[in-house]
């Protein structure tokens, strides 16, 4: 039993793809051979080490009397300027698209493949027929002038070939920028460019089979990177990631007596679900049964340079005062944390105009069915003879009985019984209807809103919030006349199970959790269940609004200053009928959190720094919502994840993990748990109870601009009063010692509290320890200005720039 591979400093979340085996993924025909000599550089003034850009498109493709492909293709500039091909390394592959004789779905085969032998220790070692490609020196490359070139492939057709059928080349390029690679600090940067076309040899206009698009993949993953960061192009990928890839080191956990499947569909599919794949779901209730097989049970592929990169596993639970012995580890779907939103991948691309310019078939995720393609999510269902059922398998049918169900040979009868919507099938199993989450369903997404009226408070006195209440239609919601606030059946189905009113203060520097800035955070529950008298009192018919006074024992601070915020919290129960076979499913429901602001003391109203927007957080994970789904603006957010907060309950002396406890302070929270396996001194990374050990970001975290807005993440924009961490780890914890180990924890100045969320190392601590003055006390004063403020040379942006646009293991 393995743990969660560790991927490297900007290793995966969702699409880990970065790492899985590919061409020439165990050598033969590497897919990346050595770098050719320095490119040109770029036009007079130009910096060094400053991209030109790599331009390369495709113009032409056929393939000659002797059965040789060739593609006529251009160099440009970022200034469409024509450029060399010295110093450019080239990578090509072909495939034509043909039909998977198992589903008889659209399906490319490349033509170029190696024998592999897997000789992992432990592993398959079975035999395959690996797609690859072929290095750029292999075939002929001629100069035609003026920034074109033909290349010519070594590789000859077979004579059976079709000339009617869609051929598409694919190509990957990279040049090392000038003035890269001289160190650890500056490594080598590349410019890099793929390019596909798609032909008919024979003439005519080929066969779309375009199911997503890179910029679908790039809305989570910033730059889709993969193998190296060379492949960039989801369409270059499908020329390898083909149903005759499969990986001989492991096993399908679909049906393990079979190799791994590594066709784009499956592999992608796998990944995404990662350690909610149902198999291992199976095998994780059976490893904490005693089952031996189920605590060895993992997802995982033996890949790109050989690497064992493990999407999904169980494993000790890392928490090992925990009565539950092994936990799910690996790779998790980042929106809702639930797979049925499809679109979210396969959506089409328009432009301006609403032209379809990517993605034209992307909704045959809804009419194209096989069990190649569901098997690849659902890999717990056997669709062969009952008597072969595979452990932590069930049978493909809704039997509870192992040896029935409904096997299936082919998948002619598939579309029967699994149509595009309910209604136009014989089954109750409708492809769309099934794969909706029921916060996007129809009439129920967004069906009711909070927003703040007015808000006012001074200092030694209640502050008072006038809010409304509004439905999807925009009216306003009254109290029930039976049920108190709860809802009006005829607008508002399924009650309030809570409503909160959160008051923190004042907003600048940083709000306290504990009171350091004469600030105490109150919040007062707001419920459904109070008497229909107190909500009487509370809400105006005329202008259909509530007003809320919080209570004499929670007053703003006598000697408050500044602008102070209140923010509104709340959920409620929902049952959503499916109208397929999945039946009732209940889920919780929030609404965006409102939050307004107001002065105690006739100051300039100044609300809080807006550092993380939601929108940008909501890129990734498209609706934003913890806390049991009522927490959903980090506006709010950092009204109680302060720099003082930790997460060791008030009543009790250590945290509920039986680990020491650490800071919840937003800043370096955030970046902790988006370096997730890359933690070193954090390990394991445990908050409030929960495991962040195993999480990764899906794209670089050295782009820090990918969630922070413009300018933020630097230490120039970092207020000069900006308030220190406390409770940060600052060293492992002693052996054997648990929550409240002192000895790990201390208090970090703002600027160091921020880089220690990703620099996660003892060495940075030590860095981060000689430049304060004061270090680990209530004033630390830190240096860091000195040499990391914009304008030095070695500043925030700089120090990332080489990172933040590339991948680097």
């Amino acid at each position: 039993m393995k743990p969660s591979a560790r991927l490297g400093s900007t290793a995966l979340l969702v699409a880990a793809i970065v790492f899985t085996g590919c061409s020439g993924s165990r050598g033969s025909a590497g897919p990346q051979g050595p770098a050719g000599t320095p490119g040109p550089a770029g036009p007079a003034g130009g910096t060094t080490g400053v991209s030109t850009g790599l331009n390369i498109n495709i113009t032409n493709a056929a393939i000659t009397a002797d059965r040789h492909p060739y593609a006529i293709f251009t160099i440009l500039d970022n200034n469409k300027n024509p450029q060399a091909a010295a110093g450019i390394s080239f990578n090509w592959t072909i495939a034509y698209l043909g039909t998977d004789a198992t589903s008889g779905i659209g399906a490319y085969q490349s033509y170029i493949l190696q024998t592999v032998t897997g000789n992992a220790p432990g592993g398959a070692a079975g035999t395959t027929q690996q797609p690859t490609s072929e290095s750029g020196t292999a075939g002929t490359l001629t100069d035609l002038g003026g920034g074109q070139f033909q290349y010519t492939f070594k590789l000859t057709l077979p004579a059976t070939y079709s000339a009617t059928a869609t051929h598409r080349i694919g190509m990957w390029a990279s040049r090392p920028l000038p003035g890269t690679g001289t160190g650890a600090s500056n490594p080598t940067q590349n410019d890099i460019a793929n390019a596909v076309l798609d032909f008919v040899p024979a003439g005519g206009t080929p066969q779309t089979r375009d199911l997503t698009a890179s910029t679908n993949c790039n809305a989570c993953h910033g730059i889709l990177q993969v193998h190296g960061g060379f492949r960039r192009d989801y369409r270059l990928c499908m020329t390898c990631h083909t149903t005759q890839l499969a990986d001989p080191d492991t096993n399908d956990t679909g049906n393990p007596a079979n190799l791994n499947p590594l066709d784009l569909g499956t592999l992608v599919h796998r990944i995404h679900r990662g350690k909610a794949l149902p198999t291992l779901t199976r095998a994780l209730a059976a490893a904490n049964a005693g089952d031996a097989t189920g605590q060895a049970w993992e997802y995982h592929v033996i890949g790109f340079r050989n690497g064992d990169n493990v999407y999904g596993s169980v494993i000790a639970n890392p928490n090992t005062a925990s009565t539950t012995k092994f936990v799910a580890t690996g790779v998790q779907y980042p929106r809702f944390n639930d797979l049925r939103n499809c679109a979210a991948c396969h959506a089409q691309v328009k432009d301006q105009s609403g032209k379809v310019i990517a993605a034209a078939q992307a909704d045959q995720w809804q009419t194209t069915v096989s069990r190649r393609t569901c098997g690849s999510c659902h890999d717990d269902v056997w669709f062969g003879d009952p008597s072969q059922l595979p452990k932590f398998h069930k049978m493909h049918g809704s039997s509870t009985d192992p040896t029935q169900g409904l096997p299936q040979a082919n998948d002619a009868g598939c579309a029967t019984c699994h149509p595009r919507t309910q209604g136009s099938g014989s089954y109750s199993l409708a492809v769309a209807d099934a794969h909706q989450h029921p916060e996007v369903a129809i009439g129920v997404a967004n069906p009711f809103t909070v927003s703040i009226v007015s808000a006012s408070g001074t200092p030694g006195a209640p502050a008072t919030v006038t809010f409304k209440i509004l439905d999807k239609s925009g009216n306003p919601i009254p109290p029930d006349p039976t049920l108190g606030l709860q809802y009006n059946a005829s607008s508002f189905p399924n009650g309030l199970t809570g409503l909160n009113v959160v008051m923190n203060g004042p907003t600048s520097p940083d709000y306290s959790f504990n009171g350091t800035n004469a600030a105490t955070p109150v919040t007062s529950p707001f419920r459904s269940t109070e008497a229909l008298s107190t909500w009487t009192g509370k809400y105006n018919a005329a202008t259909g609004a509530y007003t809320y006074t919080f209570p004499g024992t929670q007053v703003i601070p006598a000697n408050a200053t500044g602008t102070w915020a209140i923010a509104i919290e709340g959920r409620r129960g929902r049952t959503v009928t499916h109208p397929t076979s999945h039946g009732v499913e209940n889920f919780t429901e929030g609404f965006v959190n409102p939050v307004a602001y107001f002065s105690v003391d006739g100051s300039t109203v100044t609300p809080r720094r807006t550092v993380a927007p939601i929108q940008q957080c909501n890129a990734c994970h498209f609706r934003f919502a913890f806390h049991g789904g009522q927490r959903r603006n980090v506006e709010e957010c950092v009204m109680c994840h302060a720099p003082d907060a930790s997460d060791k309950p008030a009543h009790s002396t250590t945290a509920v993990d039986n680990l020491p406890y650490r800071t919840i302070d937003l800043k370096p929270m955030l970046h902790k748990i988006h370096t997730g396996e890359n933690l070193d001194l954090s390990q394991p990374y445990f908050v409030s109870g929960t495991y962040f050990g195993d999480k990764a970001f899906p794209g670089t975290r050295a782009n820090c601009a990918i969630c922070h807005q413009a300018n933020t993440f630097t230490l120039d924009a970092m207020p000069s009063n900006a308030s220190p961490t406390l409770y940060q780890q600052i060293a492992a914890p002693a052996a054997g010692v648990s929550g409240g180990d002192a000895s790990a924890l201390g208090i970090v100045g703002p600027m160091g509290s921020a880089c220690l969320g990703c620099h996660d190392h003892s060495d940075s601590v030590a860095h981060v320890q000689a430049m304060t003055n004061g270090w680990n006390t209530a004033s630390p004063v830190e240096s860091c200005t000195v040499c990391h403020q914009e304008s030095s040379q070695f500043s925030v942006t700089s120090l990332h720039a080489p990172f933040a646009n590339g991948f680097r293991e």
